[in-house]
C-alpha cells in the first residue's frame, strides 16, 4: 500500500481531534487495534528504526519521565524493546518488537484505508484533500481550544 505521509499525518490528527471533542477519546480502541494513547506512541516509534525517550518526550510534548513510563507500559506489552547502545552506554533507544511492528502495521493499514475512502468521497485530487483537511484541523484546532478553556 502507498506512504500517505502528510496526508495520513494530518487524517490522524482529525480523527484524534474529532473523537476527542465527541468525547470518544479511543478511536482505535473501537477499531479493535490500540488506544488511541499507544498509537500515537507505536506510530512515533515505528516511522524510526529507533528513537530515544528525550525525541519521544519532545515530539510527544511530554515530559522524559512521563514518556519513559508509557514506554515501559508498551515494553509490557510485547509491543517496544529497549535496547541500550553499544557505543554511549548511557543512551538508550526504544524499538518496535515484532509485535509492535505487526500492530503499527494493522493501525497504519486502518488509517489508509480511512484516507483512501474519505478522499473518494471528497472527489478531489490527493493535494486538494490536504489543503481542505488543513482548514478543517485548524477549526478543530480553534474550537476544542474554546471548549477547553469553559470546563
Amino acid at each position: 500500500m502507498r506512504e500517505f505521509g502528510e496526508l495520513e499525518h494530518k487524517l490522524f490528527e482529525l480523527i484524534s481531534m474529532a473523537a476527542t471533542v465527541q468525547g470518544c477519546s479511543k478511536f482505535f480502541e473501537n477499531c479493535g487495534i490500540l488506544t488511541s494513547a499507544e498509537e500515537k506512541f507505536l506510530s512515533l516509534i515505528g516511522q524510526r528504526e529507533r528513537v530515544t525517550i528525550s525525541e519521544i518526550a519532545t515530539e510527544l510534548k511530554m515530559t522524559k519521565s512521563a514518556a519513559s513510563q508509557f514506554v515501559d507500559k508498551l515494553v509490557e506489552k510485547k509491543y517496544v524493546e529497549r535496547k541500550v547502545d553499544t557505543v554511549d552506554r548511557r543512551k538508550a533507544y526504544s524499538s518496535l518488537t515484532i509485535l509492535g511492528r505487526e500492530i503499527f502495521e494493522k493501525g497504519k493499514n486502518c488509517k489508509d484505508d480511512l484516507i483512501i475512502k474519505f478522499r473518494q468521497e471528497v472527489g478531489v485530487d490527493e493535494h486538494k484533500f490536504i489543503g481542505v483537511m488543513t482548514v478543517i484541523i485548524e477549526c478543530l484546532r480553534k474550537h476544542y481550544k474554546e471548549i477547553s478553556e469553559r470546563h
